[in-house]
């Protein structure tokens, strides 16, 4: 026979899948996250062919592309969570 709190533990890890996620919902998250990882793409690129001397615009410093990376880590981390 199992203790009260072997019951609770188990009750705590308990997940319940009945509760069906909107298609909607589902939508967003890919839209931000395909978002996101263009926005990395994009920022690698402009500032490589900046710094390549091949376009006149482009960042300073390779800042504003750890922004993008840092952003896309964390939208990876909550579609993965």
């Amino acid at each position: 026979m199992a203790t009260n709190s072997e019951l609770l533990i188990d009750r705590l890890y308990t997940v319940n899948t009945d509760d069906e996620i909107p298609q909607s919902r589902k939508n967003l998250g890919r839209l931000i996250f395909w978002a996101a990882s263009a926005l990395v793409i994009l920022s690698f690129l402009a500032e490589g062919l900046f710094k390549a001397g091949k376009i006149p615009f482009g960042f300073s410093n390779w800042q504003p592309v750890l922004y993008a990376i840092v952003l896309w880590c964390s939208r990876s981390a909550c579609r993965w969570s």
